[in-house]
C-alpha cells in the first residue's frame, strides 16, 4: 500500500512540478530558514511568482486550464509559508501557516514523512505529502543541508481575492529528483 500511495504521489509530483530545474542551492540563501530540533523540521519559505507564472504559461501553451489564479493580485504582497513537521516513525504532523498582509490561514494535518539522497548535491532531503483537516494539501521537498526548499499547493487555496495553486520557494525538483525519491523509498 505505501508503495502504491508513494507511487500516485511520485507521478502527481512530476505533472505538477514539471521536469526542468531551474537555479542552485545557492539562488535561493537567505530567503529560505530552514531548521531542525531533534524530530521537528520548521521550514519557512517565501512565495514564488516566477515559478507560478513559468507553470501557468506552459499550462495555457498546452491548452490546460489556468491552474492558477489571477497571479496579478499576488505581486505587491509578501506571501510566506512556515510549516513545522513533528516527525515519528515516517509520519509527520504538520502545523501550518500561510501569511499575507491580508491576514492568515492556519491548518494541522499530517503527512508521510520520506528521506532521500539528492541527485544533485548528494545531500539528504525530505518529502512531505500533507493532507489538512482542513482539506489544504501541500507538497514540501526540502534540505537542512542545502538550506533549500520547494513547496507547491496541489489544490486551489484562496488568500483575499486570489484563488489558485501556489509555489513557494526554489524550483529545483526535476524528474532525476522524484526517481530518486521513489527508487530510496520502495
Amino acid at each position: 500500500m505505501k508503495n502504491a500511495l508513494l507511487t500516485i504521489f511520485i507521478i502527481i509530483g512530476l505533472v505538477l512540478t514539471g521536469c526542468s530545474a531551474q537555479g542552485s542551492p545557492k539562488d535561493i540563501a537567505g530567503k529560505s530558514v530552514i531548521k531542525v530540533d531533534e524530530n521537528t523540521y520548521s521550514v519557512t519559505v517565501p512565495l514564488n511568482l516566477e515559478a507560478m507564472e513559468e507553470f501557468r504559461d506552459k499550462s495555457l501553451e498546452e491548452g490546460i486550464p489556468n491552474p492558477f489564479g489571477d497571479l496579478e493580485l499576488l505581486r505587491s504582497k509578501e506571501i510566506v509559508t512556515e510549516l513545522e513537521f513533528n516527525v515519528i516513525d515516517g509520519t509527520a504532523n504538520v502545523k501550518g501557516i500561510v501569511s499575507s498582509e491580508e491576514g492568515s490561514y492556519n491548518f494541522n494535518g499530517s503527512s508521510i514523512f520520506l528521506e532521500f539522497v539528492s541527485p544533485d548535491t548528494e545531500n539528504v532531503y525530505y518529502y512531505g505529502d500533507i493532507k489538512s483537516v482542513e482539506g489544504f494539501n501541500y507538497l514540501a521537498m526540502f534540505s537542512v543541508e542545502d538550506n533549500r526548499a520547494f513547496i507547491e499547493t496541489p489544490v486551489p487555496v484562496e488568500i483575499g481575492d486570489y484563488k489558485g495553486h501556489l509555489m513557494f520557494g526554489e524550483k529545483f525538483t526535476n524528474k532525476e529528483y522524484w526517481e530518486a525519491l521513489y527508487s530510496q523509498n520502495q
